[in-house]
């Protein structure tokens, strides 16, 4: 907390008196009083000016100084009172992560470069009327990582451009004649003039997958029993879980002859990637001390971002409690657990603060949680009695944190922030924060 400029001393007695005049006391200031001073406001909207700018371009140091506030507010700070600067930064941090692929939330500067590189791949092919062959990208993700939720996100950013999504999950091919159901599907957006965004999830689960996708891959046609799908330009993404596919795509990019099939050298395979021409796509796993991976502050911001799209966007406020909890459990399915875990909260319509005591969970008893789906979601060297150990310390942290700024990114999209308005833009944000977080503080 900021430490007041001036401090007040009261005498002892009720009145001074000076030359014969009695005179009242000074009166104390209130701490609240400093930390809304015009010093204090300008040092936070100096912090806060590249959180705002960040949603317009990408800066890896703005990333990184949105990705620690996080940890230090909710991931890994001690005890329950969090510096005031902090709090109020918050909101504006979190929103960060959601910004540059709106509903996909991540502050890792090096997947968000992924990512941008993916869409304008994607744009010059859309762009480029000369090419008739697919664009081929391939996905490189853990199941639940929320790849199905990245194409939605993916696929709205470029609604501009006309795409449209369509998803299979090829774990339940059965038979190749499965596929003719989401080709009819592509074909019939492109008689609409539209560019079909297939998503075909889970194609490593058997090695027989390769070969049938080689001709779509490349010429945009499959020849399935007495149908000819021709489907031409389009967008085709690849998502493969094998936990061999890195060691292929290695393989592959050895240059190397006839690699041994237990080596990772499935030759089929190594074709398919040869049609790989848009480009590979890596999620990240949240938290891997041993490869310098921590996407804790992402899971925050994943969380916050589910909890909109669950209770509304007029959601205003909180509880540090399940934000602390939900950065330190282990979730086996990743994104999609965290799903699962919100979805169990109880809906109330309208709700702009979610509490401590609305949340309703049976986390703190072991006995109910082994009976509860979210079992199922959890991980913890320790069972039941480990998670319940984690979210009883995350318990004592009821106090709501604000989450959202009130700050529109169609105020961004529409270009209003030119380099002279920003300041005095971002000081009036930042007052108005301040001003709510003081406020809840002077009720505790």
């Amino acid at each position: 907390m900021a430490k007041p400029h001036h401090v007040m001393r009261e005498n002892r007695s009720s009145m001074v008196r000076r030359r014969g005049t009695a005179v009242a006391p000074r009166k104390k200031t209130a701490p609240e009083d400093s930390l809304l001073s015009e010093s204090t406001l300008k040092r936070i909207a100096a912090r806060a000016t590249p959180l705002v700018i960040g949603r317009s371009r990408i800066d890896s140091e703005t990333y990184i100084a949105a990705r620690d506030l996080i940890l230090s507010v909710a991931v890994t700070g001690e005890g329950t009172q969090i510096p005031f600067e902090d709090e109020v930064l918050f909101p504006l941090a979190c929103e960060l992560g959601a910004s540059f692929l709106p509903g996909y939330a991540t502050l890792d500067s090096g997947h968000i470069k992924q990512i941008g590189a993916i869409i304008t791949s994607i744009q010059h092919y859309i762009d480029d009327s000369s090419v008739k062959r697919p664009l081929n990208i391939l996905m490189l993700a853990s199941p639940g990582a929320g790849k199905s939720f990245f194409i939605k996100c993916l696929a709205g950013k470029l609604r501009g451009h006309q795409v449209e999504p369509i998803t299979f999950n090829m774990t339940g091919l059965q038979h190749y004649e499965d596929l003719i159901s989401p080709l009819d599907a592509a074909r019939n957006l492109k008689v609409q003039d539209k560019i079909p965004l297939l998503f075909l999830d889970e194609f490593d689960t058997r090695p027989e997958n390769s070969a049938i996708l080689l001709p779509l891959l490349w010429d945009g046609e499959l020849n399935l029993g007495q149908r000819d799908l021709k489907l031409g330009k389009a967008v085709i993404v690849l998502a493969g879980s094998n936990p061999s596919l890195p060691d292929t795509i290695n393989y592959a990019l050895s240059m190397q002859q006839d690699q041994p099939a237990r080596e990772g050298g499935n030759q089929k395979l190594i074709d398919l990637l040869s049609r790989i021409n848009g480009g590979v796509l890596q999620i990240p796993t949240f938290y891997d001390p041993s490869r310098e991976i921590d996407r804790r502050p992402d899971k925050v911001c994943i969380t916050i971002e589910r909890l909109r799209q669950r209770f509304g966007p007029q959601l205003q406020s909180v509880t540090h409690s399940l934000l602390r909890f939900i950065a330190q459990i282990e979730f086996r399915y990743g994104p999609r657990s965290i799903a699962h875990l919100i979805d169990t909260i109880p809906y109330r319509k309208g709700m702009s603060e979610l509490t401590h005591e609305d949340l309703h969970l049976p986390l703190g008893d072991s006995d109910k949680l082994k009976q509860s789906s979210i079992a199922y979601h959890l991980i913890h060297k320790d069972g039941a009695h480990g998670v319940a150990q984690v979210w009883h310390k995350a318990s004592h942290l009821k106090a709501v944190l604000n989450v959202s700024s009130g700050l529109s990114d169609d105020y961004v999209a529409a270009g209003i922030f030119s380099e002279s308005y920003i300041p005095q833009f971002t000081l009036l944000l930042i007052r108005r924060l301040a001003e709510l977080v003081a406020k809840r503080r002077r009720s505790k």
